[in-house]
């Protein structure tokens, strides 16, 4: 995997973090 490639998961990984943390009731993912 190249560098550029990790850095775009980690991104939206960070936005999906985001988004199900905003939503009430749900549970925080593990950090």
């Amino acid at each position: 995997m190249e560098a550029a490639d990790k850095d775009l998961v980690i991104a939206l990984l960070r936005q999906y973090a985001g988004i199900v943390e905003k939503k009430p009731g749900c549970p925080p993912l593990a950090k």
